[in-house]
C-alpha cells in the first residue's frame, strides 16, 4: 500500500519499469516509477522526469533550466547530459513516487 501525494487523481497515474544504471543510485534497474502528466508550468528545477523527444525516445532525468534551454542529467557522470530548446521538450511527466521490491 502507497500513500499519494495530494491533488493527485489516480487516473492520471502511469507506471514505468526502470532499465539501466544511468541513475544510480536514486534509481536501480527494475525499479518502478509512478508518474503524472505535467507541463513545463508544474516542473522545477531538480525534479525527476520521464522526458519524450520528438523521435518517440523516453529518459528518467533529472531536469535543469538555463535560459531557453532544459537540461536532462544523468546521475551517472559516463552519461553525457541532454540539452534541448524548451519547445523541443516534446513530453514531460514528472516522477511521484518510485516503488522498490
Amino acid at each position: 500500500m502507497v500513500t499519494l501525494p495530494e491533488k493527485v487523481a489516480p487516473s492520471h497515474l502511469y507506471a514505468v519499469r526502470v532499465k539501466g544504471n544511468s541513475m544510480l543510485p536514486l534509481f536501480r534497474d527494475g525499479d518502478d516509477l509512478v508518474a503524472q502528466p505535467a507541463s513545463m508550468g508544474t516542473i522545477r528545477e531538480a525534479d525527476v522526469v520521464i522526458f519524450r523527444d520528438v523521435e518517440g525516445n523516453s529518459w528518467v532525468k533529472l531536469i535543469e533550466f538555463q535560459g531557453d534551454e532544459v537540461i536532462f542529467r544523468s546521475l551517472s557522470p559516463l552519461r553525457r547530459p541532454i540539452r534541448r530548446r524548451i519547445d523541443e521538450a516534446v513530453k514531460l511527466d514528472k516522477v511521484i513516487l518510485v516503488l522498490r521490491k
